[in-house]
């Protein structure tokens, strides 16, 4: 009785030793998507500036590049390491948006939600992150991959883009 006791004991804390050390490699798998993407956000900024300050790329009437191309960067784009799966690289802010300092939309929702969005307005580029088990920790990590202290997720519409108000004709 005392062995398997024993046995039980030391079965215990190999699986708790195991999931201990488990746990902390995913932790250091997500901390190296975090840095990996944090890279790829300064690789395309800088990418950017070079570009507009060069003047090899048409630039808009606000001094930066319209697009950002893949080719930039040799056929090895920086990529965002947070959001998994194939998606679109990047997706370029709308005239409406141009004066947006983050997407509106900031994970990545679906497969046709693109990894990073530039705003050509204003020069800036963001990476978006993936779905996460909470909000507040998907919004957290937004803030920390984009040096941001945003306090929502989604941003909320702008009056002009809000559907009329639903009226009830009182009257039969």
């Amino acid at each position: 009785m005392r062995l398997l006791w024993l046995f039980m004991i030391v079965t215990l804390s190999a699986g708790a030793g195991l999931a201990f050390l488990w746990s902390r490699q995913i932790e250091h798998r997500h901390e190296e998507s975090v840095q990996a993407t944090v890279e790829a956000l300064d690789r395309i900024s800088r990418e950017i500036r070079v570009r507009a300050a060069m003047g090899t790329v048409e630039i808009n009437g606000r001094g930066w590049p319209y697009t950002i191309d893949p080719a930039w960067f040799n056929d090895d784009p920086p990529l965002n390491r947070l959001v998994g799966g194939s998606r679109p690289w990047l997706e370029v802010a709308s005239n409406a948006e141009s004066e947006l300092d983050h997407p509106r939309i900031r994970t990545t929702i679906d497969a046709a939600t693109p990894a990073f969005w530039y705003n050509p307005g204003k020069g800036i580029v963001r990476a978006r992150v993936g779905l996460m088990l909470s909000d507040e920790t998907a919004l957290d990590l937004y803030n920390r991959v984009n040096q941001a202290h945003l306090g929502e997720l989604i941003a909320p519409l702008p009056a002009d883009e809000l559907p009329p108000p639903v009226t009830a004709d009182a009257g039969g």
